[in-house]
């Protein structure tokens, strides 16, 4: 059949289209072809990244069970691994941890004592979160809502206590929620709570954790650094100030101080013994950074071990930095 010159055109003209449309769909399954081989590439890696992390988790553990051994009740051997970093001989990764007592903080969850399902107000740790919140310039009337709706956050019934706020303060929010009423998982979870701004929590941050136990606050006299007196004066009500501590904390023995009593001798304290286990010489938490770096892929995880036991275990892991 023959075809005149007009018709011919249109024939080519829609060839061309037509190629042109499947130039474009190759391009675009080439391209998603090229990011999925991305994607398998880079979870890959973090696979690769995160087994190296166990790897670490596992020798950490046993590493720091040994130290706590030889130790033998002295706090001195288990504190000169604090603030090391080391490096793991990994092969194709650079692989670095390092360990910090994860005590030295004051605990949220200090707040209430009993266990899950019974929990009540801590007089004593809302007392000392008071004390912590005016050091850090926030007013009273503030500090006394902050800590008191803590304590309803996690108490397990539905009164409100004093400055406190329970459901149906939360219920009447814009984005309404409601109360935990349990201990805080994670010290962010704080920027929930009644009073707590932006201002509040960028203060607190530094000096807050959320342990796993309705315990007050462990601040080890042979861990804690100069530039964490703010705690220690947090726990005692004598007119003891900040730079009294740091200078205790900065004359610390080599081979740190054998107890409380000797630690708190060089500040004139005096300590009762309901808060004797509270200023320890030898951890109790421990926090392990790990950071991985593989070919392009970098990875972090956040580890707290409780070291209450024989053998320390890990109860919480969070990965990526913090």
């Amino acid at each position: 059949m023959n075809m005149n010159r007009n018709e011919r055109g249109a024939a080519l003209l829609s060839v061309l289209l037509l190629v042109s449309i499947m130039a474009v769909i190759a391009a675009l399954a080439i391209d998603r072809l090229n990011v999925a081989t991305r994607l398998a590439i880079n979870q890959r890696g973090l696979d690769q990244a995160r087994a190296h992390m166990m790897s670490a988790e596992a020798m950490s553990l046993l590493r720091l069970d040994e130290a706590r051994n030889a130790a033998d009740g002295e706090g001195d051997q288990i504190t000169q691994y604090l603030g090391r970093t080391t490096s793991l001989p990994v092969n194709g990764a650079i692989v670095s941890v390092s360990i910090e007592d994860g005590g030295n903080c004051f605990n949220l969850n200090s707040v209430v004592s009993g266990r899950s399902g019974n929990f009540v107000r801590n007089a004593q740790g809302v007392n000392q979160l008071i004390r912590l919140l005016s050091m850090l310039e926030v007013g009273p009337q503030d500090a006394a809502i902050i800590a008191g709706s803590l304590v309803d956050w996690i108490d397990s019934d539905t009164l409100v206590g004093e400055g406190g706020a329970e459901d149906d303060y939360y219920q009447n929010l814009p984005n309404p929620y409601r109360t935990a009423n349990n201990l805080l998982f994670d010290s962010s979870e704080l920027r929930a709570i009644r009073g707590v701004n932006a201002d509040v929590f960028k203060r607190l941050e530094p000096w807050v954790c959320a342990l796993p136990a309705a315990l007050l606050s462990p601040i080890n006299v042979n861990s804690i650094r100069s530039n964490q007196a703010i705690l220690l004066a947090m726990i005692f009500t004598e007119n003891i100030g900040v730079d009294r501590w740091r200078s205790a904390i900065e004359a610390r023995p080599s081979g740190g101080y054998p107890s409380a009593e000797a630690f708190l001798q060089t500040v004139g304290a005096n300590i009762s013994a309901d808060i004797n286990w509270q200023i320890p010489t030898k951890p109790a938490w421990y926090r392990l950074d790990i950071n991985v770096q593989l070919d392009n892929v970098s990875a972090s995880e956040r580890v707290l071990i409780d070291g209450r036991f024989t053998k320390a275990r890990i109860v919480h892991r969070e990965w990526g930095s913090k």
